[in-house]
C-alpha cells in the first residue's frame, strides 16, 4: 500500500523506525526527535528542522528540495520557534538536483553526518548564528559548501 502524504507535522514525540515516502514535507516541532529513518521521494523538505529537533541516524534522500532545510525563526500553529537544531549521523544521498543541508540563520549542530552526491552539501543562505559544524564528510556534490551571502 503506497500513501501519499503532504505536509506531516508533529508538535512533541519521536519518529523513530519507520521507512517514510512519497511526501511534500516532514515538520518536527520543538524538542521532537526524527531517528533511525528511512525518509525518500520527497517533494520538497525531508526533515524541516525550523525548530530545537533531534535529526539523528537517518537515511535520506531524492527530494525535490533539500534534504534537510533550517530557518532562523518559524511561525506555525504552535507558536514562533528558533531553529537550533541537532542533525548528527545522518546518511543525506543522493539528491542530485538539490542540496543537502540548508542552513538561514539560527544556530544548528551538525555532526558527523555524509553528504553524498548532492548538487551542494551545505548551503548557507544567510549567516548562521552560532553553528557547530563538524565531522561531516562531503563527497561527490556539485559543490561541498557553498556561501549565499
Amino acid at each position: 500500500m503506497r500513501v501519499t502524504w503532504n505536509h506531516f507535522e508533529f508538535a512533541h514525540g519521536i519518529l523513530s523506525y519507520a521507512r517514510v515516502e512519497y511526501y511534500r514535507e516532514l515538520g518536527p516541532g520543538d524538542g521532537t526527535e526524527v531517528s533511525h529513518n528511512i525518509l525518500t521521494h520527497i517533494g520538497e523538505c525531508g526533515v524541516c528542522a525550523n525548530s530545537t529537533v533531534v535529526v539523528e541516524d537517518n537515511t535520506i534522500s531524492y527530494a525535490g528540495h533539500e534534504l534537510i532545510d533550517m530557518h532562523q525563526l518559524r511561525t506555525s500553529t504552535s507558536g514562533v520557534s528558533r531553529s537550533n537544531p541537532t542533525i548528527l549521523n545522518n546518511s543525506l544521498e543522493p539528491n542530485p538536483e538539490h542540496a543537502g543541508i540548508v542552513i538561514d540563520g539560527g544556530s544548528p549542530q551538525i555532526l558527523n553526518n555524509t553528504i553524498f552526491e548532492c548538487h551542494a552539501g551545505l548551503v548557507y543562505i544567510s549567516q548562521p548564528g552560532n553553528p557547530t559544524v563538524e565531522g561531516n564528510v562531503l563527497k561527490n556534490n556539485g559543490e561541498d559548501i557553498q556561501k549565499n551571502y
